[in-house]
């Protein structure tokens, strides 16, 4: 049983970053902007995100089975240093590399069996065997891997440590989750599956990654920043401390802050309102090649990924009969634990019955109150014992092995 999280109350600080190696008159950071009473900077990427602090939330399945914004595999999160692997995620792109990670579930892979009851399905075979193929590839390097450790090259990082029970676990439930894909199910469920099994292979990566390449940084951190080491989902923080630690490592952050005290003017670019604006409204998020709200409807160059010309490649629409899954801040981490619980198939996302509909671009807001307030007071009800159960069941993804 993992302990339970101390999760205080939001607070927002008025330090004013100041980071290291950027241009004096950009010191405040290279993109900006504010969100009702807050500032947001980063010193190393080129996007904006609305903060996940000051407003509550409302957890809901979205048309692709994902959860939106609340997603830690498609937006970036608050930091919690022991879920530090989160900041490691691969970031959704649209390079050809992994492409088996970012593709949506079609209804054509779809192949109907020889049961005799109607509405049951298999995966298609060609499908399947590309996602075992990439899958198994990265399982291999993690072989390769223990030799780089035994040898030094990751930092004072053991053997034991690497090969530990959560990637032993990891590696054990995406390899179960190809056998799944295999088997008879309903579209339902083989979409289920099928995400899973995406979802399975990131967080199995971002553990990997995260111990092989960033905790080496963070343990022996220095005062130059290290470039962004590829694309990654990064974090959100109020901790400036926190917010250079990640910068330092080579991970994208975005360090939230009193607005009263940001001076746009030291920003290599500062988002107008009308931008911030686009940013609340987007009804997906797109491929972290491009902003969030850069764009509505038809993007050029998507169909690949989603199938359909009409489907956003991350949707923030609810599935149609969604149910409230979780409420409450939105920077705490215990919502994680009730995606856990829908992704399991311990319970369902939607009302029992609904027929879900095609994904469209059309959308509701996703705020539960005017967005966003710093002042936040934790609910009693907010609970987080419930995060770490049954250990031995492999689709309830707990909070430290998969969300």
């Amino acid at each position: 049983m993992a302990p339970i999280l101390d999760v205080p109350p939001d607070h927002i600080t008025t330090e004013i970053p100041r980071w290291r190696g950027l241009p004096g008159r950009h010191k405040e950071g290279r993109v900006g902007a504010i969100f009702g009473n807050m500032a947001v900077s980063t010193p190393n990427s080129t996007l904006m995100f609305q903060p996940m602090y000051g407003h509550d939330r409302v957890v809901q399945l979205r048309t692709d089975y994902m959860f939106g914004i609340d997603d830690p595999l498609r937006h970036p999160q608050v930091f919690w240093p022991n879920l530090r692997r989160l900041a490691s995620m691969l970031a959704p792109n649209t390079n050809s590399e992994n492409s088996h990670l970012w593709r949506q579930f079609r209804p054509d892979w779809a192949e109907r069996t020889s049961s005799s009851i109607d509405g049951i399905y298999r995966l298609k075979r060609e499908v399947l065997l590309a996602m075992k193929t990439a899958g198994g590839a990265f399982v291999k390097r993690i072989e390769e891997l223990k030799k780089d450790v035994v040898r030094g090259a990751c930092g004072s990082l053991t053997l034991a440590e690497f090969d530990c029970k959560e990637v032993k676990q990891g590696i054990f439930n995406l390899e179960r989750s190809w056998l799944l894909l295999g088997r008879p199910a309903t579209m339902n469920d083989l979409m289920f599956r099928y995400v899973n099994a995406q979802r399975f292979e990131l967080n199995l990566r971002a553990r990997v990654d995260d111990l092989t390449i960033f905790l080496p940084r963070f343990q022996s951190p220095q005062h130059e920043p290290r470039e962004v080491s590829g694309l990654r989902v990064g974090a959100m923080t109020t901790n400036l401390a926190e917010a250079e630690m990640l910068y330092q490592a080579g991970l994208p952050v975005w360090y939230v802050y009193d607005a009263q005290v940001c001076d746009s003017t030291k920003f290599e670019r500062f988002l107008s309102d009308s931008e911030v604006q686009a940013i609340r409204d987007a009804v997906e998020i797109p491929p972290f090649h491009w902003q969030m709200g850069s764009y509505t409807g038809y993007k050029e160059g998507l169909e690949y990924w989603t199938g359909d010309p009409n489907k956003p490649f991350t949707s923030r629409t609810p599935i149609e009969g969604a149910v409230p899954l979780w409420k409450g801040p939105a920077s705490h981490p215990s919502r994680y634990a009730a995606m856990s619980e829908v992704l399991g198939m311990l319970k369902s996302g939607m009302i029992v019955g609904t027929d879900p509909s095609r994904p469209s671009r059309s959308g509701t807001t996703e705020f539960t109150s005017s967005p966003p307030h710093v002042s936040v007071t934790m609910s009693s009800a907010v609970s987080t014992s419930h995060i770490e159960q049954s250990q031995g069941c492999l689709y309830h993804l707990t909070l430290t092995q998969c969300i």
